[in-house]
């Protein structure tokens, strides 16, 4: 069995570390901003709970929890962002690990595009299922025919 070390330093060319630096740099914003989306979705979600009139507490609590699952989603996206950015921008300012940093960073985008890929097949399902429920639901209350 062969086990071959890591490549300590990838040879890229200029154009190829600006790239990588760029995309770093865009990672770690998005990530930055995504966190503080979450940050003010579980502000608002803990504000709503705090003024909800008193018989609206079930409503709340249901928004509660689907606004804390959204945060927590937007938490992991988030953290994920900036640790494969930083780690490109470890293959751009060291020489050191290159491959070991760019594995790193592909790991961390393969799992902010597996979050966001469950995340939309969940969303077309919900959708799907309120639509079939909708139209049983008109179905039910049309009005039968009259003789």
């Amino acid at each position: 069995m062969n086990h071959e070390q890591p490549m300590n330093e990838i040879p890229f060319d200029q154009s190829e570390l600006s790239n990588i630096a760029t995309m770093a740099t865009l990672m770690i914003v998005a990530g930055v901003i995504t966190i503080l989306s979450a940050v003010v979705g579980i502000a608002g979600a803990v504000v709503g709970v705090a003024v909800a009139p008193g018989g609206a507490m079930g409503e709340v609590a249901g928004n509660m929890c689907g606004a804390l699952l959204g945060a927590l989603a937007s938490l992991a996206l988030g953290v994920w962002l900036i640790v494969g950015g930083n780690a490109f921008k470890r293959v751009v300012q060291t020489d050191e690990a290159d491959q070991t940093h760019l594995a790193t960073g592909l790991r961390q985008l393969r799992n902010v595009f597996l979050l966001k890929s469950v995340l939309i097949i969940l969303a077309i399902c919900l959708v799907c299922v309120l639509a079939i429920a909708g139209a049983a639901f008109a179905g039910m209350s049309a009005p039968g025919p009259s003789y």
